[in-house]
């Protein structure tokens, strides 16, 4: 490909919307809840401990029901998924990362809509989707 002027421009033009993404509050606040997701050592038992049950019923689920404590394990992956899910740092995390991802979507519908209103544009998340954009292969 030829690069001309005007793709050097659109180049630079994106550079300067990432360094501006990357600068935003949404950003800042993920960057910092993933740091301390990563340094609390409550949060970091628990998806460990979850990770561990998981790996245990993924061992017995290829069985099925049948398989000796199938239920059970499986019950003990659902209790260690929750712990995690509700730790505070995991939590935060959660919010922060769902904040960046509606950033990110108004972001990609803007530029969309620049080009063309009928453009299908692949949304983080589809059930909250006010646009009129697509969320997964589901338009509306």
């Amino acid at each position: 490909m030829i690069y001309s002027d005007e793709m050097l421009e659109l180049d630079n033009k994106i550079d300067q919307l990432i360094a501006s993404l990357c600068q935003s509050q949404a950003m800042q606040r993920y960057i910092r809840a993933e740091q301390n997701l990563h340094l609390d050592e409550e949060t970091q038992a628990l998806i460990a401990t979850f990770q561990q049950t998981k790996r245990a019923f993924e061992r017995v689920a290829e069985y099925g029901e049948y398989a000796p404590d199938y239920q059970e394990k499986k019950r003990a992956v659902q209790r260690a998924k929750r712990a995690m899910d509700f730790s505070s740092a995991m939590a935060e995390f959660r919010a922060c990362q769902t904040e960046l991802q509606a950033l990110l979507d108004e972001v990609t519908v803007a530029l969309a809509n620049t080009v063309d209103q009928e453009i299908k544009v692949e949304m983080g998340n589809p059930f909250f989707n006010q646009s009129k954009h697509c969320g997964g292969n589901h338009c509306g």
